[in-house]
């Protein structure tokens, strides 16, 4: 896992590390399941699903940014959703054998969408699990899906991929990526969710990843990229492990 540097958080970053920690250590703040042994044990076959990092949620936490939500990025292109598949599958096939899934995460999870309503928990509407699990193949190829989308959390206000900034007064500017999502660990054949847990990622990151004008240039997307396997690293492995796939 890599290191987070705590005094380089902003306040806000700071409350999603706790709540991480949280859900790690006593797995009460964030609600969660590992999938029952007996099911386990008869997943040999395994396809991968990440819908969580095609649209970047731009937020500014600085005290005079109102509101603090500043619009998203589409970042297809990036292919950072791959990236993600590719890390789940590096660290789950020495156990289970790994089937490629071919979807496009924005059609995939089309109704991932700006909310509109006058009060609303956090900035994007994200469809629920029972249409998620719509989309999936059901044609025998695997046993179980791992499922990576959007995650509400209401308290900070804050949904599926971020970039965040806070200014404050006689400190640095500072500027984190961080993701909130749900994986679940979903039947291929009925569909059941056999397991769940949060997935919060994060990374210090500068201003050099800030988009101007909420545009990436080509000299910003490597490192852009970059920093978003570092903050995979923060989350994916302690996640698989407490769901049960991996030992």
């Amino acid at each position: 896992m890599k290191h987070i540097y705590i005094g380089s958080l902003s306040a806000y970053a700071r409350l999603i590390l706790v709540l991480t920690t949280s859900a790690m250590l006593v797995g009460c703040v964030v609600p969660g399941r590992p999938i029952p042994e007996a099911r386990l044990s008869s997943i040999k076959t395994i396809g991968v699903i990440s819908v969580a990092a095609f649209r970047l949620n731009v937020i500014d936490t600085s005290p005079l940014s109102i509101p603090s939500y500043k619009g998203s990025i589409e970042v297809s292109d990036m292919a950072l959703d791959e990236l993600m598949v590719q890390r789940i599958a590096g660290l789950l096939s020495p156990t289970l054998e790994i089937k490629p899934v071919t979807y496009k995460p924005a059609e995939f999870l089309a109704g991932y969408k700006p909310d509109t309503s006058l009060f609303h928990d956090c900035p994007n509407v994200i469809p629920d699990i029972g249409e998620i699990t719509k989309q999936l193949p059901n044609d025998g190829a695997v046993d179980a899906y791992v499922v990576i989308y959007p995650r509400c959390v209401s308290l900070v206000h804050f949904d599926g991929f971020v970039l965040q900034t806070e200014s404050l007064p006689f400190k640095d500017t500072i500027y984190v990526m961080l993701g909130s999502y749900t994986l679940d660990i979903v039947d291929a054949r009925t569909h059941e969710i056999l397991g769940t847990k949060p997935l919060f990622i994060m990374a210090n990151t500068n201003k050099s990843a800030w988009p101007e004008g909420m545009r990436f240039t080509d000299d910003q997307r490597p490192r852009f990229k970059k920093d978003f396997e570092t903050a995979m690293d923060y989350g994916i492995g302690p996640v698989l492990k407490s769901v049960g796939l991996i030992r």
